[in-house]
């Protein structure tokens, strides 16, 4: 009877720690749930935070918007290797653990600025392992 009381027990941790792991990868998926002190480095196009690993542990970690973001014809979006630092101006970063905004000012193709303020840059961002990634 101790046996198998240990061995529940056991498969109680094995769970508990699964499902642990499970809500840390939930968090993960969305920067702005594990990251903080975000800021634009200045004269550049690339973010940076301090971000949780699983283990509890904080980074410091940066990435090029242009990794993530892309300018269509003016329009801040979301895009994997889409290029926007070269012809948008990000700034007045936002945030708390549920949101991550910026202000865009991108270039058109008649070479005008179009705005795009409270542009969802949580929607472009993950947080893998301490590490900001698209």
């Amino acid at each position: 009877m101790f046996a198998f009381s240990l061995l529940k027990l056991a498969a109680l941790a094995t769970a508990l720690q699964l499902t642990a792991a499970i809500n840390i990868r939930e968090a993960d998926d969305k920067a702005a749930a594990s990251c903080t002190d975000w800021s634009i480095i200045p004269n550049t196009a690339t973010i940076a935070a301090v971000c949780r690993d699983s283990n509890g542990g904080s980074h410091n970690t940066n990435i090029p918007l242009s990794d993530c973001t892309g300018n269509q014809n003016g329009v801040i979006a979301c895009q994997h290797d889409g290029g926007a630092g070269s012809s948008c101006i990000f700034s007045n970063i936002q945030f708390s653990s549920t949101f991550l905004t910026a202000t865009a000012s991108c270039l058109n193709r008649a070479g005008q600025r179009v705005d795009t303020n409270n542009f969802d840059l949580n929607a472009c961002l993950t947080n893998t392992e301490g590490t900001l990634t698209c």
